[in-house]
């Protein structure tokens, strides 16, 4: 006889299960992806050198950042919206998925339209290298795509179709392997950067195949104004989240050129390519714990049951390449090349990151997956204030300079979120 006890038993094993799966197809495909796309960042930095590797971070950390910024945070906002409704209301789901893909085209349209009009502008008065105005010019459409694939790996991210995204990864980080590795060799700075939109393009193709496939067959005739204003003010908070983090972001790589040179932001790349594969894996899992934790967040239990979970999971997955990486700095700072001088440092310093923002991501998760946006939205103001705040100072005082700043100040403030926003979310929760 299936008692009370045992039912909620076997619901537990099998939310449990379902997330450990999804993780796992989520570490496989993006482990080879990233991994593949790392190879392909270091023949990039070795053919350029430290200058124009430089040159290739700040353009790239451009797009990237009003890429970022055109997605209205709808890339996180529409996984809870799906994963929460996707069982009990299926006919609104072509209207979340419409209604995601109308607004990051409208916004990433925009911004791009922007940027080719106004490349000289950012090109000269902001990156202080008119020779990149061109190259801002003809990536500005990538902005378009940088938000459609984000959102869209939400959308499946919703969907609970963490197999097919790990597949396409896996796919994208062959294809970005080759054109990469080609298009430097034969053209350069230029040949890098386009590669870039080459794969955005593949990846926004296979992404919308995998869309439609999980959409219902049927078609309802929705109108839910209600819900796309839902959607929005939810949203709302994580946009902000978002301009906030890819403007620090940005403005610490400008900071730093100005303060510095491009070769010194061509240094600090290099590290943080590394801090990006340990938190690829962490950071792919985001949309997998924001689906699992919004499907359970009226029940206490199994929410702090799944997120003590994750918080296990994003630790180890951290630590581990951590280590490996820490131990083996000298060797890969060596595949760089004769330009990149004190690159083994860098990385050893800029490893220890990744420790305190894979747990600190895993906070961020679980405080929107309990309608908590704007806590989390003030705290993260607070840290990437504090960060670029902290880095001028070690830099002014001249404690630290250049790469080596900027990595502490990385450090020190993901460290000074994870420790408020644990203490502050147990609080609530308790």
């Amino acid at each position: 006889m299936l008692t009370k006890n045992s039912f909620t038993k076997v619901i537990n094993r099998v939310v449990i299960d379902r997330l450990f799966r999804d993780s796992v197809w989520s570490l496989f495909g993006n482990v080879l992806g990233k991994g593949l796309a790392l190879v392909a960042g270091i023949f990039i930095a070795r053919f350029l050198g430290s200058e124009p590797f430089g040159e290739y971070g700040i353009v790239k950390n451009t797009i990237v950042t009003i890429g970022m910024l055109s997605t209205f945070g709808l890339g996180y906002t529409s996984t809870k919206f799906i994963a929460e409704n996707r069982n009990a209301r299926p006919a609104i789901l072509r209207s979340i998925v419409n209604f995601t893909y109308g607004v990051t085209v409208a916004f990433s349209g925009l911004m791009a339209v922007l940027m080719f009009i106004f490349s000289n502008h950012v090109a000269g008065s902001l990156l202080h290298n008119i020779s990149l105005a061109p190259l801002l010019r003809g990536l500005s459409i990538l902005i378009v795509f940088n938000s459609i694939t984000f959102s869209q790996i939400g959308i499946l991210s919703g969907f609970g179709r963490f197999k097919q995204i790990a597949r396409i990864n896996s796919l994208s980080g062959i294809f970005m392997l080759v054109t990469s590795v080609c298009l430097t060799y034969f053209f350069g700075l230029s040949g890098a950067l386009y590669a870039l939109l080459l794969v955005q393009v593949l990846n926004a193709a296979l992404n919308d195949r995998e869309i439609r496939l999980s959409l219902p067959k049927k078609r309802f005739k929705v109108s839910e104004p209600a819900l796309r204003r839902d959607i929005l003010r939810t949203s709302l908070p994580v946009a902000i989240q978002e301009v906030i983090y890819s403007l620090s972001t940005w403005l610490a790589a400008l900071l730093l050129v100005r303060m510095t040179t491009y070769g010194e932001l061509g240094l600090y790349s290099a590290a943080m390519q590394w801090n990006a594969i340990i938190l690829f894996i962490p950071g792919i899992m985001r949309n997998v714990i924001l689906a699992h934790l919004s499907e359970i967040s009226h029940d206490n239990a199994d929410h702090n049951t799944i997120l003590k979970r994750v918080l296990i999971i994003n630790f180890i997955s951290a630590l581990v390449p951590c280590v490996i990486i820490f131990l083996f700095s000298d060797i890969i700072a060596s595949s760089y090349g004769a330009t990149y001088v004190g690159l083994s440092a860098l990385i050893s310093w800029a490893v220890f990151e990744t420790l305190f923002s894979s747990v600190g991501n895993v906070y961020s998760q679980a405080y929107l997956s309990i309608n908590k946006q704007k806590v989390v939205t003030m705290m993260r103001i607070g840290r990437d204030a504090g960060f670029l705040l902290l880095f001028v100072m070690l830099s002014r005082a001249e404690i630290l300079t250049g790469a080596k700043a900027l990595i502490a100040a990385g450090v020190i403030s993901h460290a000074v979120f994870l420790l408020f926003a644990s203490l502050l979310y147990h609080k609530i929760r308790s």
